[in-house]
């Protein structure tokens, strides 16, 4: 906190963008200087397409100074029209940083001197000749992590995107792939689950959860479950099916569902989907869902004579 004359303010961005005034101020000194695509691209929401369109692309009108190579693997994907890749939310926090630190460290500066922060000082109850007297402790957060996530990523429902995070960081993504499907679809935000919860692991809004896969229990060889791959791509919408690692936990997974494992089971389908692109169909089956159609539809089968 900085002190003018008797009243504190932030001296950060995150503080200053919770207080609608001082960043209307902030926001006119930008404009000015030149500089307010900086601040728009701190404050807009997590859109990968957007946020390239409208801040990243070379020439485009707001385009930002960012590192060559954060700009090339952002480009890269774009170019690709890969804009669901779980890459983009750390790519994105990334460029975020970089506009935060030369932000506070070069324009922010400046707008302690400007007539937009004297005007915003004295409707403040200031006094327009006060001037920088120090720096005081800074107030303890007050915000949780829950409504800073909901104000950064745009979600109005606090109390779902509280009840889902604490979901996931207990359960893990695969358990809990229905509930974010069904908060994505209720915010209107077009991302994969996947991408959801990297996003939020990233900003630090939730902790990954740790979950092991439980040892292989006795009972019949995987080697006796045969699989029909070309269902696995067409009716489960899987990607991967040609390769070993693809199959042997494939297997795993059917085998550890019919022997009772539940937990097991989805953790494999879990580990299943990490390796799947993110806009594969796959992506958006809770696993409920996926075991009851390659049932249905006959995706596997087990040699019961041969382990008779």
């Amino acid at each position: 906190m900085l002190k003018f004359g008797t009243k504190s303010y932030p001296d950060n961005l995150n503080d200053i963008f919770r207080n609608k005034e001082m960043l209307n101020a902030l926001l006119s000194f930008s404009k000015k200087e030149a500089s307010l695509e900086s601040l728009q691209f701190l404050l807009a929401r997590f859109d990968p397409y957007i946020l390239h369109t409208r801040f990243i692309e070379p020439g485009s009108e707001e385009e930002i100074n960012i590192s060559g190579d954060l700009r090339k693997r952002m480009q890269a994907l774009a170019a690709a029209a890969q804009w669901t890749d779980a890459e983009w939310p750390q790519l994105i926090r990334k460029a975020k940083l970089e506009i935060r630190d030369m932000f506070e460290n070069d324009n922010l500066h400046r707008f302690w001197d400007s007539p937009h922060f004297k005007a915003f000082h004295v409707k403040n109850g200031g006094n327009a000749n006060d001037s920088k007297n120090g720096k005081e402790a800074d107030p303890p957060e007050v915000m949780s992590k829950q409504m800073r996530a909901a104000r950064q990523l745009g979600i109005e429902d606090t109390k779902a995107l509280s009840a889902y995070i604490s979901a996931f960081e207990r359960l893990g993504a695969a358990k809990t792939r229905a509930a974010a499907v069904k908060l994505l679809r209720d915010a209107r935000m077009n991302m994969t689950p996947t991408v959801f919860n990297k996003l939020l692991v990233v900003e630090g809004f939730a902790t990954e959860p740790q979950i092991t896969i439980p040892q292989p229990v006795t009972g019949p060889d995987v080697s006796h479950i045969n699989l029909d791959l070309p269902k696995l791509r067409t009716v489960c919408g899987f990607t991967k099916v040609a390769g070993v690692e693809f199959q042997d936990n494939m297997r795993l997974m059917i085998k550890a569902h019919l022997n009772g494992e539940r937990t097991k089971a989805i953790t494999l389908f879990e580990k299943i989907l990490k390796k799947e692109p993110n806009d594969s169909k796959a992506q958006t089956t809770p696993f409920v869902d996926m075991i009851k159609l390659m049932k249905t539809k006959k995706v596997f089968d087990i040699d019961i004579d041969d382990i008779m």
